[in-house]
């Protein structure tokens, strides 16, 4: 078996999937075995990846932990180097066909970002930016036995990176996927790592996240105090893009997929559903892209006479490389303004659904709540929004919006004093609270949790 291998270089999207060479699987696999599972491992780490097999040569569930876990990016090329039927052993090479060196702190491994060879390894840091088309909000987290007995976890670099965390010490909420929170400290050691301790084994604990298990976190909110909340299974990962869709009854928004096709093409092409919900089947013209900092970019809305669809060109090409759009990934679009120009804004799936309100002294001295500027300026809240909140006991409590005369803030009137009451919120204590839209000028903001303050 020691020469039967296959090269594979790594190409946009290649996180989804991985396929074996026609030739190789016919030469080598084909009618030797039924396996419905293959066996991946590297001289990188000691974990061995159980990876399914679609299609008789597809690597599909798995795969995509298995290029985090080695932080893979386009142009990598990896050598596959058949052990025994189905396992194989993956030399990793960079772009420059050099083996890739992965550097390592004199921690022991608890995360699969950080990840030591069995062999001493060089501090030689992967160079460059773009790490993987993977959505950089997200990470998975290895609960090795080593990180429960030091109660630590390190975060990977790249995610550090692409998120600024990089010199954010000080608290940092985990959140469940029911909403309850603990609060832990962020830090970093001598070496410029990352990391999470004084709680991480209690939220295991109490979450039940087993060792030796992967489990996804997303980064939900970057302001002064970061949350990281939990999404447990792969399956709800693959559901993100379901959810987004459905996204309540909101007609306004939609995901897209970027496509290789999309960005050779430099054209989007718009679901029929979002098109005719929201009356664009004759809306042929300029429309505009804004991304989450509010830079646009005008683009062509057009119809194709043939089929009826419509589409965006040109300029989606530049749109996605100014924004850092990755081909394989989906990202949630919302109509944020349908008079003569059509605006089109970028919103990061699920990214800023979640707001912390703290009830302060002022709050109550002058009866009024605000809501933070970027949150309203994102999702398109203002006065026009009609608003509910709803309570731990499942009780809505009406609310209006009124925006200031000189400025852009929003503040609710009415009915949030109450709901405050009901989750019985004192003075100086936060919450944390989701957006769920319920149409296109309706919402409800839906009580997740108190910000928990644990004792260390």
């Amino acid at each position: 078996m020691a020469n039967k291998r296959f090269f594979k270089p790594l190409l946009p999207g290649f996180h989804t999937h991985l396929t074996i060479p026609v030739a190789f699987f016919s030469k080598y696999i084909q009618g030797t075995n039924e396996q419905t599972a293959s066996k991946l491992r590297s001289d990188a780490s000691k974990i061995t990846w159980e990876v399914k097999i679609e299609d008789g040569r597809r690597l599909t569930d798995g795969w995509k932990e298995f290029a985090l876990a080695h932080d893979l990016r386009i142009g990598d090329i990896l050598i596959f180097r058949q052990e025994k039927d189905m396992s194989f052993h993956v030399t990793l090479l960079g772009p420059s066909c050099c083996e890739i060196q992965y550097e390592s702190c004199p921690e022991e491994e608890n995360n699969l970002g950080n990840i030591p060879k069995e062999k001493k390894v060089k501090k030689n840091p992967r160079k460059g930016t773009d790490s993987s088309s993977l959505d950089p909000s997200c990470f998975v987290a290895y609960v090795s036995p080593a990180s429960l007995r030091h109660d630590k976890l390190n975060l990977p670099r790249s995610f550090v990176r692409s998120n600024g965390l990089e010199t954010r010490c000080g608290e940092i909420l985990l959140m469940n996927k029911k909403c309850k929170s603990w609060t832990l400290a962020l830090k970093q050691d001598l070496c410029g790592s990352t990391y999470i301790r004084a709680g991480w084994r209690r939220f295991c604990s109490a979450n039940g996240l087993k060792t030796g298990g992967l489990y996804t976190f997303k980064l939900i909110q970057r302001g002064r105090t970061p949350v990281l909340r939990l999404s447990s299974t792969d399956s709800e990962k693959k559901n993100l893009k379901r959810d987004a869709e459905s996204t309540s009854l909101d007609h306004s928004c939609y995901v897209a997929n970027v496509t290789p096709s999309s960005l050779r093409e430099d054209r989007l092409n718009l679901p029929r559903s979002f098109v005719s919900k929201n009356g664009l089947e004759t809306r042929c013209g300029e429309i505009v892209l804004m991304n989450e900092k509010g830079t646009s970019w005008t683009l062509n809305l057009k119809r194709k006479n043939s089929c009826g669809t419509m589409y965006i060109t040109p300029g989606w090409k530049r749109f996605c490389k100014a924004s850092g759009l990755r081909a394989g990934s989906f990202y949630t679009f919302k109509l944020i303004r349908t008079g003569r120009t059509l605006v089109l804004r970028l919103s990061l799936q699920f990214q800023n659904k979640f707001v912390t309100l703290t009830l302060k002294p002022f709050n109550l001295k002058n009866y009024s709540l605000f809501l933070p500027l970027r949150f309203t300026r994102w999702h398109g809240i203002n006065e026009e929004t009609k608003m509910t909140m709803l309570d731990k006991n499942g009780v809505k409590w009406p609310t209006n919006l009124r925006s200031e005369k000189t400025g852009d803030r929003v503040r609710l009137v009415g009915g949030w004093q109450e709901f405050f009451e009901a989750n019985c919120v004192e003075l100086g204590e936060s919450i944390i609270l989701k957006l769920i839209w319920e149409g296109y000028k309706s919402c409800v903001l839906k009580f997740c949790s108190k910000v928990k303050h644990e004792t260390k």
